[in-house]
């Protein structure tokens, strides 16, 4: 997925020191909803790249208190908040809540999935229209997903991501081409 060297560039309140799964371990069973800091690591960065925007990150980070030197990249911000997720703090709090609030319908949606099966099946579905960061944060906070249905939902959005850049870098082309023309 992402591959994210060193810590947190953020500065600010630190996260509070807790287990984060190992990557690819399934998550304990659970009768609720899971938190963002209790996913396995290798969904933090899809879910922080592809379920909010970077505008969004940079307001989450500005409202917990977190300063920096000089406005991060959009990638260094990216990793920032990859890396405190992987722990309770301020800051992981404040992006579930951000995640809960702008996908409530699709969690809603999705909480009638009484099985992995029909969460997979909500997810193909999603996939097919294009609604990909709800259908994404709802079906790896869901309680009855499974490390199957985490590890195909994880490669879909990771591939999807490579789709997309090379889609952008046709239309540059297509452009660039265009421009010459005229």
């Amino acid at each position: 997925m992402c591959e994210h060297a060193g810590t947190a560039s953020l500065t600010g309140r630190l996260p509070q020191p807790g287990a984060a799964l190992a990557a690819g371990a399934a998550p304990p069973a659970k009768k609720t909803r899971r938190k963002l800091w209790e996913l396995p690591e290798n969904l933090h960065c899809p879910v922080i790249g592809t379920c909010l925007e970077v505008n969004e990150l940079r307001q989450i980070a500005r409202r917990c208190g977190y300063a920096y030197q000089a406005p991060p990249t959009d990638y260094d911000l990216h990793v920032s908040f990859v890396s405190l997720a992987q722990h309770r703090n301020a800051l992981s709090l404040a992006a579930h809540k951000a995640l809960d609030k702008r996908y409530a319908g699709t969690i809603r949606r999705y909480a009638r999935a009484r099985s992995a099966t029909e969460l997979g099946v909500l997810w193909s579905q999603a996939l097919a229209r294009g609604d990909v960061p709800g259908a994404l944060w709802a079906i790896v906070t869901h309680p009855r997903q499974d490390a199957e249905l985490l590890r195909r939902v994880r490669e879909q959005v990771h591939m999807l991501s490579h789709q997309i850049g090379a889609g952008q870098r046709a239309d540059l082309q297509r452009l660039t081409e265009a421009e010459a023309d005229l």
